[in-house]
């Protein structure tokens, strides 16, 4: 029998070894794989945030949220109006650095780029109305 400590020796190599080879099929995966694949984006971003364990829950619930907006059955104007809003909000929320010093210019930017959206509808006795 071999002694113990060549025993904990070899087990440690051998999980060290696999752990290796795994971030090796990751990388070798990474170079062949399309970066602007949808697939890989959603997978690149899940990686980013696997390990915190408050932002991961947070990540996958906005992503079945989105999910369940691109299942609504509407009309297509409404869901190109919706998706519309989501990319241009995700898009100037990119760009805040202090949130609490650039919220309100944000929300006001915003507000101004989709006003040709959200600007045909009026609220009437708390009723939504499209006046197309």
């Amino acid at each position: 029998n071999p002694p113990e400590s060549l025993l904990t020796q070899i087990n440690v190599y051998e999980e060290e070894y696999q752990d290796d080879l795994d971030e090796f099929h990751i990388k070798v995966h990474d170079l062949v794989r399309d970066p602007s694949d949808p697939t890989t984006i959603i997978l690149d971003l899940l990686r980013q945030v696997e390990y915190d364990q408050s932002l991961y829950p947070r990540v996958v619930n906005s992503l079945k949220n989105m999910l369940r907006i691109a299942c609504q059955d509407t009309r297509e104007s409404f869901q190109d109006e919706i998706w519309t809003m989501v990319e241009i909000f995700l898009d100037r929320f990119t760009t805040i650095s202090n949130i609490r010093e650039e919220w309100q210019d944000f929300l006001r930017d915003y507000h101004d780029s989709i006003e040709h959206i959200v600007g045909k509808y009026h609220f009437t006795n708390l009723e939504l109305i499209d006046e197309e």
